[in-house]
């Protein structure tokens, strides 16, 4: 890799760093109660996850009522280091609300139940979404490009810094659609979908993750050139690959 490559990766690094600093760090990034977005498919058990804290230090032993669609799913104890987990196998699939509650304090995440059948796009906030509204070129129609884009297929956030600054407020501030943020953990998020039973269509993001997704995805994209994936200019480009990649009617 070139020192210019380096160079601009690195300085791309603090720009979003500070972007996110300056413009998605909100107080509501470090709420009481911090529910997990999770993604599994209809029948398949899943743990919906959740963390107590006071300020900034884990705050374990507390009791947490979990609800969804306002039907009580059961209480979680949180353990020493803050975290709890309740055993749960959705029926009908579709976006649900896990509405959390641990006394004054109230935390919402959300589930995404999945048909087998229906096909996936990831995308990669910090590698591209967050890239877009530093590089004009690619910032045009973005959220346009992925509301066009969620039509037809489901789409999923992942980021590597959704537990400390609130993306989600960012995403609704810029009108992209509402879904789930997992993780972005590269290959161990890219198995964690698989085993669930996902159907992984493509991935849009850096090169790092479009070379750990080879295996799950043979649709690949990202607005830098490598050797792993298609290289797309901007949004529009986006929009031109996947109509190009319909099978014929």
């Amino acid at each position: 890799m070139s020192l210019s490559i380096i160079i601009s990766r690195t300085s791309r690094f603090f720009a979003v760093s500070f972007l996110f600093f300056f413009f998605l760090w909100t107080p509501a990034s470090w709420g009481s109660v911090i529910v997990f977005d999770t993604v599994t498919t209809a029948g398949n058990t899943v743990y919906l996850k959740v963390y107590t804290k006071k300020g900034f230090i884990s705050q374990g032993g507390r009791r947490v009522s979990v609800h969804t669609d306002k039907t009580f799913l059961g209480t979680i104890l949180t353990g020493g280091d803050g975290y709890g987990y309740l055993k749960y196998t959705p029926q009908g699939v579709g976006l649900k609300k896990i509405e959390c509650k641990s006394g004054n304090y109230t935390g919402e995440g959300l589930l995404l139940v999945l048909e087998k059948t229906e096909k996936i796009i990831l995308i990669e906030i910090e590698g591209t979404l967050i890239d877009s509204f530093l590089y004009y070129q690619i910032k045009k129609d973005a959220s346009v490009a992925v509301n066009t884009l969620s039509k037809e297929f489901i789409i999923i956030y992942l980021s590597r810094l959704s537990r400390i600054f609130n993306i989600k407020e960012w995403l609704q501030t810029h009108e992209f659609p509402v879904s789930v943020i997992l993780p972005q953990k590269g290959l161990n998020t890219l198995k964690y979908l698989h085993d669930k039973g996902a159907n992984i269509y493509a991935v849009i993001g850096s090169p790092a993750l479009i070379k750990a997704a080879k295996d799950f995805s043979d649709h690949r994209l990202t607005f830098e050139k490598t050797k792993s994936g298609a290289f797309m200019k901007n949004w529009n480009d986006v929009l031109k690959f996947f109509k190009n990649s319909r099978p014929p009617a």
